[in-house]
């Protein structure tokens, strides 16, 4: 029952553009060459806009997260090492937060896209760089971090591997085929780090 506005690139998946618009989500197409999250920033700015929430802004977000983290010691799970997929940062930051508390010999791998440089560049930098980003895995295509985003990622991770579009769609093929999970190039991206870095 809360109105809602999502800003995303106009070459954003049309499955995903069409999930959000069917639960009520009114979708803002950004022209390509355009920020979204710029353009969600401008039309949340003045004394009556709108609440902006952005992945990776919140740590509330990224606490949310950090409950798959908290399923899997609860069960009894103590990895050797967690391969995390790394868009914004709320993901790994809260599943890398969680693990560092309760499960502190985990070793955390950030997996990033290939081309989709900005995120490991920034985590290596120590500040938020611009890059572009072209890579079928579009919960990755991240072009400039948000500095909140940033610190909470640079504490979480021990290492960030990228991964090319090539590992992500064999990962995906891989997944349907031996486990029947059907998984956008995201979702794939631990098993691509697999693939491409054993």
């Amino acid at each position: 029952g809360i109105a809602a506005t999502v800003f995303a690139p106009a070459d954003a998946n049309p499955l995903k553009v069409a999930a959000m618009q069917r639960l009520g989500a009114f979708v803002h197409l950004v022209e390509r060459g355009s920020d979204e999250a710029d353009a969600a920033r401008e039309a949340a700015d003045g004394p009556k806009a709108p609440t902006l929430v952005e992945d990776g802004g919140h740590r509330e977000i990224a606490a949310g997260a950090g409950t798959i983290a908290q399923e899997l010691t609860a069960a009894g799970v103590g990895p050797d090492v967690m391969l995390v997929q790394i868009g914004d940062g709320a993901l790994v930051a809260g599943v890398g937060s969680w693990l560092r508390a309760a499960s502190p010999g985990t070793r955390i791998i950030g997996v990033t896209a290939r081309d989709s440089p900005a995120m490991a560049e920034s985590v290596a930098a120590g500040r938020s760089v611009e890059r572009p980003a072209h890579t079928i895995a579009d919960g990755l295509a991240i072009t400039r971090p948000i500095a909140d985003a940033l610190e909470l990622v640079r504490a979480a991770v021990d290492e960030i591997l990228a991964v090319g579009d090539e590992a992500l769609i064999a990962a995906m093929r891989l997944l349907i085929e031996k486990a029947g999970l059907l998984a956008e190039p995201s979702g794939a991206a631990g098993v691509a780090a697999l693939l491409e870095h054993g």
